[in-house]
């Protein structure tokens, strides 16, 4: 029987982190369409490596937003966004503008946004094959690094026409990750990017 090749680390830089885990996490809305922030501490590191740090490796993103129905001749944008450090948004609608900023953050981990729409023809069930799934890595294997205690998932939604009734939502969010052992000088870069 031939020996099977041991790995040479490179995708988790030495922590012999192979399996990836999923940690999930939500977010309700406090009100109907009141913008919602959850602070979600991380799991606690339990590989150890002298002379090196370790960070979440984030390889895919899956998010679940339940459906919605707007009223008649109206719409309903439902965002989330993933990020590294509290956005400190006010409650209330997220202006385009503002989410826009956000994305360009690299505090920014990732964001979905769903929009529901009804005519004065239609009003009726709307459905979708959830969940959405986001692969953040290169194409080679290699995630994104996150050197944070902390993820923090904010859930908004915007009403698209005057009078329309909004909702009061939730979204879903699993992060599919893995430990990875970075220099310490890496590990201070990324904390600085990142909060």
């Amino acid at each position: 029987m031939p020996k099977r090749a041991k790995s040479d680390g490179s995708l988790t830089g030495g922590s012999g982190d192979v399996n990836p885990q999923w940690f999930g996490m939500q977010v309700s809305q406090q009100g109907t369409d009141l913008t919602t922030t959850a602070a979600v501490p991380l799991p606690v590191q339990r590989l150890k490596d002298e002379g090196k740090s370790q960070v979440m490796e984030v390889l895919r993103v899956q998010w679940d937003l339940p459906a919605f129905l707007p009223g008649s001749s109206s719409t309903l944008s439902v965002l989330g966004i993933l990020t590294t450090k509290d956005p400190n948004l006010t409650s209330g609608n997220i202006p385009l503008t503002t989410f826009n900023k956000l994305r360009a953050q690299g505090s920014t981990v990732d964001y979905f946004n769903r929009t529901f729409a009804t005519s004065a023809t239609f009003v009726g069930d709307i459905g979708y094959d959830e969940p959405t799934m986001h692969d953040l890595t290169d194409g080679a294997g290699h995630g994104l690094l996150v050197a944070t205690d902390t993820l923090f998932l904010t859930v908004a939604s915007e009403v698209g026409s005057s009078g329309a009734t909004g909702a009061q939502s939730n979204i879903m969010c699993k992060v599919l990750y893995r430990w990875k052992n970075v220099t310490v000088q890496e590990y201070v870069g990324i904390v600085q990017s990142q909060t």
